[in-house]
């Protein structure tokens, strides 16, 4: 059986992953923590803390003492820094993040449109990303069908859920980490 992180949709609902809630006990506790008080204290595996304090530490936000105490250096605000253990940033779902906060301002557009918008020099989007994505979020009740052809979506003022965009698991849900819960699967027929 594969190891690795559990699919968004089946982490308990509001209570975000391993990673946020790390990050939020961090920033609450400013005076710094071990390892151990961390784990003990989200009731999260001292390896999986430890992996991630130690990714933190080489890109800069913490700082390890001589106790094994880590304090925060650099509070980037809520928003869990996405780095992996050697502390280089984490690029994966840069794409859907682009296309999220583009769509928000966006009138009514097409993949091609989206694609244009909200590629960057770092992170290019392809047509059929934003297609794909637009397409998803579309059967998720996030974006509504303006046009036939070519094929053109609006984001209803509603639709904003928050910063985080709606993320397409391999298993056809549409998970929401701004509500936490899934605002879409796809019928399974028999």
């Amino acid at each position: 059986m594969a190891r690795g992180r559990k699919p968004a949709s089946l982490t308990p609902a509001g209570r975000g992953n391993n990673r946020d809630r790390i990050w939020a006990q961090i920033r609450a506790d400013r005076q710094g923590m071990t390892v151990r008080a961390l784990a003990d204290a989200l009731r999260i595996h001292q390896t999986t803390v430890l992996s991630y304090l130690r990714g933190l530490t080489a890109a800069g936000y913490l700082e390890q003492t001589d106790g094994g105490v880590y304090a925060l250096i650099r509070d980037t605000g809520v928003e869990a820094p996405r780095v992996t253990c050697s502390g280089a940033t984490v690029t994966q779902g840069a794409a859907r993040e682009q296309m999220w906060r583009t769509m928000r301002i966006l009138g009514p557009f097409t993949a091609v449109d989206l694609a244009a918008m909200a590629s960057t020099d770092e992170h290019p989007v392809a047509v059929t990303d934003a297609d794909s994505y637009a397409r998803h979020l579309c059967r998720a009740g996030y974006l509504t069908q303006v046009d036939q052809r070519p094929v053109r979506w609006s984001m209803p003022r509603h639709a904003w859920t928050g910063p985080r965009p709606p993320v397409v698991q391999r298993t056809k849900v549409v998970w929401d980490a701004n509500r936490g819960a899934i605002a879409w699967h796809d019928e399974v027929t028999e």
